[in-house]
């Protein structure tokens, strides 16, 4: 078994109470295990910073431009592009504090709206912030493995970063990329929001076994698959509570439901069923009638087949005839009615 090179510690994160009638310096501003990673147990001549989103930023803070906070920042496409991208980049902005420093109004609004939003993920690194702004922003547009492709990498979207890093916790490779801004720096901590009260903190278990690598950072085919089979779970997770919400809970856990409808998103590729639209309904139809692809009759496997009619459309008219055949129909319908 391969050990993991990377590991996680879980940070218990209570939601901060509601502001109450007092002076906003006296409210609490931060979770007291976030102040303890960030600032108050951090490595001596280190510094903490949030890479924010900053579309998710304006959505979570009542649309306040990211760059009107009054915090040391770096946009990284202006390291990397000649175009102006600054409105929905990524911003590195430092939230070091000298002991016994006051938070600023920066600092307490980052964390009193941010938490629950996906804006970014926290770094604790000796890296300046030049220097780690620089090392952060190539990682944004990468290749593709054995091709002249290149793609945007969402590192700093916490999802994204999870599902990279558990899938690449024991590869040497894909974590030197990440964790080291140089050949003698002191690798990066990560920090992000996991769940609405839990922060995962991920380190190298052994910075010796993750070496600075200097090749240029690229995305593999099997990078590739796992986001794209996270995605496949999303949407089936999301098809299935919509189709029990819409027809009724059969004492069928959501879990199991939700691995029987990924087990129908290749056939149903190979037919034509790819929008997520498509496969929601579609799926709704199974579940309807109790059937899958392969048990479909002739005529349901003529309609969902036929790749001269929009796959949408093949869809809505397929839920609609299985709705027919078994007498039933959407809840919310039957309650209107």
């Amino acid at each position: 078994m391969v050990s993991a090179l990377a590991t996680s510690t879980v940070i218990e994160v209570p939601p901060l109470p509601a502001p109450a009638r007092k002076p906003f310096w006296d409210e609490p501003w931060i979770a007291p295990g976030l102040r303890a990673m960030l600032f108050d147990d951090l490595p001596q001549g280190w510094h903490s910073y949030f890479l924010a989103d900053a579309t998710r930023w304006r959505a979570a803070t009542g649309g306040r431009d990211i760059d009107s906070v009054a915090l040391p920042a770096r946009c990284l496409t202006d390291l990397v592009c000649e175009d102006d991208l600054s409105a929905a980049a990524p911003h590195l902005l430092e939230l070091t504090l000298a002991a016994g420093a006051v938070p600023s109004a920066g600092h307490r609004l980052i964390f009193r709206t941010c938490p629950g939003q996906s804006v970014g993920i926290f770094l604790r690194s000796a890296f300046p912030l030049d220097a780690l702004a620089g090392h952060l922003a190539r990682l944004m547009l990468l290749a593709l493995e054995g091709t002249s492709e290149r793609r945007f990498f969402r590192y700093w979207d916490p999802a994204v970063l999870s599902i990279y890093l558990q899938a690449n916790a024991a590869d040497a490779q894909a974590l030197s990329w990440l964790f080291r801004p140089g050949p003698t720096a002191p690798p990066l901590d990560i920090l992000f929001e996991t769940s609405p009260t839990l922060f995962a903190m991920w380190q190298l278990a052994d910075h010796r076994l993750v070496p600075f690598s200097d090749q240029p950072p690229r995305l593999r085919a099997r990078d590739i698959e796992v986001f794209e089979a996270a995605h496949r779970q999303r949407v089936c997770a999301a098809a299935m509570d919509w189709v029990c919400d819409s027809y009724g809970d059969k004492g069928v856990a959501r879990d199991v439901l939700t691995a029987a409808a990924l087990r129908q998103v290749g056939p149903l590729s190979e037919i034509g069923i790819t929008s997520d639209y498509a496969l929601r309904y579609v799926l709704a139809g199974f579940y309807v009638a109790g059937q899958s692809l392969r048990q479909l009759d002739q005529g349901d496997l003529a309609l969902l087949s036929n790749q001269a009619i929009p796959q949408d459309r093949r869809a809505a008219d397929f839920l609609t005839a299985v709705q027919a055949r078994n007498g039933v129909v959407p809840l919310q319908r039957e309650a209107a009615e």
